[in-house]
């Protein structure tokens, strides 16, 4: 498992991913656009790939 970088709080991490994927499930739901959920999936990813040290 790859260790994040120093001072990241996962607290808050966990957080926005979770607000970010209801957005985007809103979202969807409203629209039924496929766009939402993938790029989403994209943001948190590279998100994601940021806070690895």
């Amino acid at each position: 498992m790859k260790q994040h970088k120093p001072g990241v709080r996962i607290k808050e991490v966990a957080d926005f991913i979770v607000t970010s994927i209801n957005g985007a499930a809103a979202l969807y739901v409203a629209t039924r656009n496929n766009r939402f959920p993938r790029a989403i999936e994209r943001q948190l990813n590279s998100y994601i790939q940021t806070l690895r040290a």
